[in-house]
């Protein structure tokens, strides 16, 4: 069994996106994403605890968990949430665990984020502005830039 240095070049060969890929195409399953790294299983665990300074399956937890929190927040249910991110024990484990982590049951959560659907946050113009010039900045704000 080897330490891995901080300049070993097996801590580069996963970039934060290609691991977020890996949990994703694995399930968040440790097990699954081990597999598919093509390392083995201590060696990812060395490579997380190094990069991220949690285990694998704490990583792959909080990657559930930003999934859930979007899924609520869009107005999902606690059930498809809990489905969606491959939780397969119960749905009331999926829920300790979420309020374990955030602090809110996922009823909660949803209740306090929750954004409109189809809610379209850009402000609107009118027709008549599209293409116009832009208003002229105030003395005060050129002022200070």
């Amino acid at each position: 069994m080897t330490f891995l240095a901080p300049t070993d070049s097996r801590l580069h060969r996963f970039t934060p996106i290609q691991w977020q890929a890996l949990a994703d195409q694995a399930k968040y399953q440790a097990k699954i994403f081990i597999k598919l790294s093509g390392e083995s299983a201590w060696t990812v665990s060395r490579l997380c605890l190094i990069r991220w300074r949690i285990s694998l399956c704490d990583w792959l937890w909080q990657e559930r968990i930003k999934i859930a929190c979007d899924a609520l927040a869009s107005g999902e249910s606690t059930k498809d949430v809990a489905l969606m991110v491959c939780y397969c024990r119960t749905v009331a484990h999926f829920c300790n665990q979420f309020k374990k982590r955030m602090g809110l049951s996922p009823q909660e959560y949803a209740r306090k984020y929750r954004t409109p659907r189809n809610a379209d946050l850009t402000p609107k113009r009118a027709d008549s502005e599209i293409g116009a010039p832009m208003p002229p900045i105030s003395p005060r704000i050129s002022a200070s830039l």
